[in-house]
């Protein structure tokens, strides 16, 4: 969802390939391959000036020779008389053979006064320089000037650039040239374009006529020439379409070679971001067999080139295959900027080399190591971190200790920049809040990290790009620092939102309802901003504008902001995805319907094209994305039933995703060749490997099948379902266990492959808050997953709780309206009931904070009421849910004003504190579960936990039908439920269900 966050050059890294070629050296081997004729001429002649590195007498030598010359062109332009150009032509003719760093900055200086007067275009003084001369003195006066390191003034320029004009105007085409002229003359405007362009020229009339005579010859044009010509046009930001087309069909028909400029001539074109067919193709297959000709610098360029080209990672491959041994080898002679690019380039592209990546990772970890001085800079270290996080595979190779995991230097480069956070720009800042998230995940280390590069960043003014970045990496890390965010909503003003593009509006919506931070006036100018862009949303972005907006239900009108239509909104997104729906992902897909339904859009038609699609889908659902489109499928099932829209996909589904379980089971048990035997019983020898306090305790078994299995869940065990849960846990389980590390011990993952896919949550069919105790379904099987989860979607899996509230509760059903999921309502103790005893005006602020999502029901039935030593009163209740919210019956208790004990999130601190003196955790626990297999129906129930009896017993009962009710709950022992499962015919109604008969009536 994010783009390349990461601060690299904009041009070509080292001086070499801006200098004249005759002033470098061959590098071409003697077994190299042949080279194009005129440029074979121009390497031989460039041998035989420069046949070794000049020793320090042949420096002073040459550094007495240049100042000669100058001298001697200061003499011959300072005479009144016309000037004598052969003698001024031999002068420049000596400055060919001498090297540029040999020059000082005052040789520099005094070079660039006289070949000001040498080029000094007035009739009177003689005529115009020839356009060998000409160019010859621009190339001096070019590296001249780069020495100078500062701009040359528009009157120097003017005088060169008018010399050039006349030498050009005496050169025009005739077909009196002799042939030497003619095979020079490519030489020549190339030359004069670059060092024109050198000089500080970005589109004079002489630099246009150049470009025309180019044009003209461009067919005697070599790939020499090419490099020169459109790295000119690069530098200068000529974007010129038919001169452009014209160099890409002829690098397409010339040898290219690395010495002849071919890391300079990819770059270039990328520069322009021009595009055309078999370009960048050209210049791979031309490449690749030369790799080990490239310097550093150059294996960087053409690398960055392909990236920002975006070209195919079929085209790419290749070359990048046989860079990345050759960069292997010698990481060392890298720059920090040169690494940094060339990783910035496989990241971006895609292509994962490994040992590239490990050795990589190495490399920048011996250059951050104290030994090495600490040479890299703030923005070398966010650079490296972005592209490090960017190539992160999901896998890594255990058995190669090489290979290592890029999130550790990911941390260890953003510990670093934390360190000199001063340094760093905005957009550093969230390329490394962003490699975090996108290495690391929601880790607690890698969160704090972000926490502390956020703040940083929230202080600074951003760009609209890099507070979305921003927003995002947030997000996707889900930290609740609530006066940073409110910090970056802030910045959400008019003039920001106003430069947003689609991707940003997608991101920013995105990351703003993921962080609860449901601001409606910046939802507002958001949604005013999407007028404008919708129709450029891909099916992405209008999957995650539908999620977003449906999150914090902006569909009604936002409160106090007119103009504000959300369900027309919502309307035009419905109506823009209906044509592409085959484009969705299932889980774009699956998103876009639950947020149409969740918000009563009326959009009837797009429901029914996406019910046929899922015809189709459910018909021929194999190949690797089955898995995705059969979970998927169920979550749309769901949100048809949830609206009462009736399509055969939800009927079809009920047999058809099974189905597709039993595929995926069959196949992968073929794949592992595992041979078909009973389930064993779980020992306790099989979780003897994990590890865990005595206060938190085990998790049990209790009841099995071939493919399901029905487990018992301890306080402070986490249930898998939501990846990472985004909750506020109580001091006494401030340490939790996960529950898929218990299933992947007791039972062989390669067998039940499904405990261990995040994808089907681990095989648990629904969640458990961590604090509390009870029975979780658990699918061993895909077919069981399926067959489960559609039982769960049709309200078919019957889950029964014992719960301890606050108050003297009755008989009730409740039916509140909650979000996706509860946090979305609440946020943190912001919606805390302070006087849940009393129905006071608190009570209606909180009914308006629950006006989001469908409606949840609670059936609550009050087995006996009791009280506390200081007097408080409490009720024993048995619920039974319809739904199936997170938090759903702590927010509807607390709704009603009978928040459950122990509840550190729904009630105050005081009474938390207080509640904790006689029980040290929330009093809710699953005691009950009822479902489906193929022998019918299955119902299993469990004791009370100890602690919860504990409890118990230091209440005192209201009266005696309430004490029958403790003692009964307090006297039952372990269940063996599996000698009535078989006689079940017909699903336990309310009334019948164990521990709830006439013994624990309902008080009336």
């Amino acid at each position: 969802m994010v783009q390349g966050m990461v601060c690299l050059p904009q041009a070509p890294i080292g001086h070499t390939h801006h200098a004249a070629k005759w002033h470098i050296p061959s590098r071409v081997p003697k077994n190299a391959g042949p080279v194009p004729a005129t440029a074979a001429v121009m390497l031989a002649a460039t041998q035989r000036a420069w046949a070794s590195k000049p020793s320090k007498s042949q420096k002073e030598s040459q550094k007495e020779s240049l100042e000669e010359v100058i001298l001697a062109l200061m003499s011959l332009t300072s005479l009144t008389r016309r000037r004598d150009s052969r003698s001024i032509i031999a002068q420049l003719e000596k400055l060919r053979m001498l090297r540029r760093e040999t020059m000082t900055w005052q040789a520099a200086a005094k070079l660039l006064d006289a070949l000001e007067k040498v080029l000094d275009s007035s009739p009177s003084l003689g005529p115009p320089l020839p356009l060998d001369a000409c160019v010859t003195a621009l190339i001096a006066a070019a590296n001249a000037q780069a020495l100078q390191r500062r701009k040359l003034s528009a009157e120097r320029l003017d005088v060169f650039c008018q010399a050039l004009e006349r030498s050009l105007s005496a050169t025009e085409p005739s077909e009196a040239r002799e042939p030497s002229e003619i095979e020079r003359l490519p030489d020549l405007l190339s030359y004069g374009l670059w060092a024109l362009v050198k000089l500080g020229d970005r589109g004079s009339f002489v630099l246009q006529r150049l470009l025309q005579r180019s044009v003209a010859e461009m067919q005697r044009f070599e790939s020499a020439h090419l490099s020169r010509l459109v790295w000119s046009l690069a530098t200068a930001t000529i974007r010129d379409g038919q001169i452009l087309s014209s160099l890409a069909q002829r690098t397409q028909q010339v040898r290219l070679h690395p010495q002849l400029g071919l890391a300079m001539l990819a770059w270039s074109f990328a520069k322009l971001r021009f595009k055309e067919a078999g370009l960048m193709e050209s210049i791979s297959s031309h490449a690749c067999g030369h790799v080990k000709l490239f310097k550093i610098s150059e294996l960087s360029n053409i690398t960055w080139a392909f990236a920002t080209q975006q070209v195919p990672f079929a085209t790419a491959s290749p070359l990048f295959s046989a860079i990345s041994e050759t960069a292997v080898r010698g990481l060392e002679k890298f720059k920090h900027q040169e690494l940094a690019m060339l990783l910035w380039s496989y990241a971006k592209l895609k292509i994962v080399e490994r040992k590239l990546i490990s050795a990589a990772s190495e490399d920048v970890l011996k250059r951050i190591s104290p030994e090495a001085g600490g040479a890299l800079r703030a923005q070398h270290l966010a650079n490296f971190a972005w592209a490090f996080a960017k190539m992160r595979s999901d896998r890594s190779d255990p058995s190669d200790p090489s290979d290592l995991d890029p999130s550790e230097v990911v941390m260890r480069l953003a510990v670093l920049a934390l360190q000199r956070a001063e340094e760093l720009k905005p957009l550093e800042l969230a390329s490394l809040v962003w490699a975090l998230a996108q290495s690391n995940g929601a880790s607690t280390a890698s969160t704090r990290l972000a926490m502390h590069l956020t703040k940083e960043a929230s202080t600074r003014r951003m760009k609209p790009q890099e507070l979305c970045n921003l927003l995002w990496s947030a997000a996707t890390l889900a930290f609740h620092q609530q006066e940073v965010l409110k910090t970056l909503t802030a910045k959400l003003d008019w003039q920001t939102t106003n430069q947003f593009g689609i991707l940003d509006l997608a991101n920013a919506s995105w990351a703003l309802a993921k962080l609860q931070q449901d601001d409606f006036e910046v939802f507002h100018r958001l949604q005013k901003q999407l007028d404008c862009h919708l129709q450029d949303a891909t099916p992405q972005q209008l999957s995650n504008l539908a999620w977003a907006f449906a999150t914090v239900s902006i569909v009604d009108g936002v409160a106090g902001v007119d103009g504000v239509d959300g369900h027309t909104t919502m309307a035009r997104i419905a109506n823009e995805a209906q044509d592409r729906i085959p484009q969705f992902s299932s889980q774009g897909l699956a998103n876009l319907v639950w947020a149409l339904a969740n918000q009563n859009v009326k959009c009837d038609a797009f429901f029914q094209a996406v019910g046929d699609r899922l015809v189709l889908k459910l018909d021929d659902c194999q190949g690797s994305d089955a898995l995705a489109w059969a979970v998927d499928i169920a979550q749309i099932v769901k949100s048809f039933n949830d609206i009462s829209f009736h399509h055969p996909c939800v009927s079809w589904s009920t047999h058809a995703l099974p189905r597709v379980g039993s595929d995926l089971d069959r196949r992968l048990r073929a794949l592992e060749e595992i041979p078909t035997h009973p389930t064993q019983k779980l020992e306790k020898s099989d979780i003897s490997d994990i590890s865990k306090s005595e206060s938190v305790g085990s998790p049990k078994v209790l009841w099995e099948s071939e493919d399901r299995c029905v487990l018992l869940k301890p306080p402070g065990w986490q249930v898998d379902t939501e990846g990472t849960e985004e909750d506020f846990i109580e001091r006494t389980h401030a340490t939790r266990e996960m529950l898929s590390q218990f299933m992947a011990s007791s039972y062989a993952t390669v067998k039940y492959p499904i405990l261990a896919d995040i994808k089907c949550k681990n095989g648990f069919l629904h969640r458990l808050d961590v604090p509390s105790s009870g029975l979780i379904l658990v699918a061993k099987k895909y077919n069981a997953y399926f067959d489960l989860l559609m039982q769960l979607h049709r309200g078919e899996i019957h889950r029964d709780y014992l719960v301890l509230l606050h108050g003297l509760a009755q008989r009730k059903v409740v039916a509140v309206r909650l979000a996706k999921e509860a946090l979305t309502s609440w946020s943190g103790r912001q919606h805390v009931v302070k006087d849940f005893f009393h129905g006071n005006e608190k009570q209606g602020k909180k009914i308006k904070s629950l006006k989001k999502g469908k409606p949840s029901l609670t059936e609550l039935r009050v087995g006996g009421w009791a009280a506390t030593r200081e007097g408080g009163s409490l009720s024993l209740a048995a619920i039974r849910i319809g739904s199936g919210r997170r938090h759903q019956i702590r927010v509807h208790m607390a709704h009603i004003g009978h928040p459950s004990v122990t509840d550190g999130r729904y009630t105050t601190e005081e009474t938390f504190f207080e509640d904790q003196q006689w029980c040290e955790r929330n009093f809710l626990h699953r005691f009950g579960i009822g479902f489906k297999d193929s022998d019918g129906l299955q119902s299993t129930i469990c004791e009370l936990p100890e602690d919860l009896c504990a409890a118990l017993w230091q209440l005192r009962p209201w009266d005696m039908q309430s004490a029958e009710t403790m003692d009964l709950w307090q006297s039952i022992g372990p269940i063996d439920t599996e000698p009535t499962l078989s006689s079940l015919s017909s699903p336990l109604t309310w009334e019948d269900m164990p521990l709830l008969q006439k013994r624990a009536a309902c008080i009336p």
